[in-house]
């Protein structure tokens, strides 16, 4: 018998119309595990963002806590009054003095005895779901007075 062309033997492809069926089945399963993978990976990618926001935060607030220029002598947590007046409003100072680049910051102390003071520190566009820390803090406002207040540090990544 001698070659005569391509015959049924070699085909490549669907043999007749009921083989797409199955064809188009097998490209949609394919198409829905690489979305299932890709919801993953981007999962874990939101995931370690929010961490890194997470421990950015947790690093700014335990400096402002213990070594800032708003803590009254050398004691950590206890946040004077007059320092924090001078520096209200100075966002961009508190960026160079920590030497925070990449991300964004507010801080927010709120005196609780009275919720009328606080002072901000803050850009005027704060970023989205931003990570908060919370502290206690004491703020002093004299030798006699002293009320218990919040350290609030939002970071978010630029």
């Amino acid at each position: 018998m001698a070659y005569s062309g391509i015959g049924r033997r070699g085909q490549i492809g669907p043999m007749s119309l009921e083989d797409i069926f199955p064809m188009l089945a097998a490209i949609i399963i394919v198409f829905i595990f690489i979305a299932y993978i890709y919801g993953i990976v981007a999962g874990n990618l939101e995931q370690r963002r929010v961490e890194a926001g997470y421990g950015a935060a947790m690093g700014l607030s335990d400096e402002l806590y213990s070594k800032s220029v708003f803590i009254y002598g050398n004691k950590s947590g206890l946040f004077d009054s007059r320092r924090l007046d001078q520096y209200a409003g100075d966002y961009p100072d508190l960026a160079t003095l920590y030497g925070i680049t990449g991300y964004g910051f507010s801080v927010e102390v709120q005196d609780l005895t009275e919720p009328a003071r606080r002072w901000s520190f803050a850009p005027e566009k704060i970023g989205t779901n931003a990570p908060e820390i919370a502290y206690p803090v004491a703020i002093r406002y004299s030798a006699d007075k002293v009320d218990e207040g919040l350290l609030k540090v939002k970071v978010w990544k630029l």
